[in-house]
């Protein structure tokens, strides 16, 4: 019988966190990428340098952290999951705020 050194709860909690961070990144990437397309003043090369830094980092990373640390996909799907619902939740709030003040 082997046991092991790590407690139970280590990859789910380490799961979690890289994935609560992964999340918030992306949602940064993204609102970068948004704000560089949509802006009046748009710059191509802008637009393209966060889509790469979205698709050949974030991504990459996502995958080499899953496959290397099997154990805490379910962690990083939580992480995920509760990261995307603050977004939400804060952009949900500050359209709010913005709204009842006029903006």
């Amino acid at each position: 019988m082997t046991t092991s050194s790590v407690p139970f709860w280590m990859p789910s909690a380490a799961g979690l966190l890289a994935g609560a961070a992964w999340n918030f990144a992306s949602v940064w990437t993204l609102s970068r990428l948004l704000n560089a397309w949509l802006s009046p003043q748009r710059s191509r090369r802008h637009v393209v340098g966060w889509l790469a830094a979205k698709l050949a980092v974030l991504y990459p990373l996502a995958a080499l952290f899953l496959q290397t640390y099997p154990g805490t996909a379910v962690g990083f799907g939580i992480g995920f999951t509760v990261a995307l619902l603050v977004v939400i939740g804060w952009y949900a709030l500050a359209t709010q705020r913005s709204l009842a003040h006029g903006r």
